[in-house]
């Protein structure tokens, strides 16, 4: 749940910008650290889509979580595992969110933690998006 705004008091994935030099999978995992004290073994790449409007491109991981430590850090007021049946949709932050979970529900029975990694597109920067949803069943 996040501390700050956008969406401060909403639910979403652990998000925000790659540093300067890092991979796409280093700054998702970092983001997950960061923002829920998440370590991740990152699976696979899931879903790649672009949010032209706002000038940024996601990149989505599937992974599974390593440490029961999880806990809410600097940006984040509390880190859940919600059960696939119990999603808060109207408590939800950001529709790229909703949109990325009701893709995955749509296409998977089991919900894995998610992972993404975001580019903004008119900066030189490279941003992640970095995120868990549910626990691993």
């Amino acid at each position: 749940k996040r501390s700050i705004d956008p969406g401060n008091g909403k639910w979403t994935i652990p998000s925000g910008f790659m540093e300067l030099k890092e991979s796409l999978e280093d700054g998702a995992q970092r983001e997950a650290k960061e923002e829920a004290n998440l370590k991740v073994k990152l699976l696979k790449l899931y879903s790649t889509y672009s949010i032209i409007n706002i000038e940024q491109v996601y990149l989505t991981y599937l992974g599974k979580i390593l440490n029961s430590d999880y806990a809410a850090m600097d940006e984040t007021s509390e880190v859940k595992l919600f059960d696939i049946n119990k999603l808060p949709w109207d408590e939800i932050a950001f529709s790229s969110v909703i949109f990325i979970l009701k893709k995955y529900i749509s296409g998977h029975f089991c919900l894995c933690t998610l992972y993404a990694t975001q580019l903004r597109t008119s900066q030189r920067i490279v941003p992640p998006h970095a995120c868990t949803t549910t626990s691993h069943t």
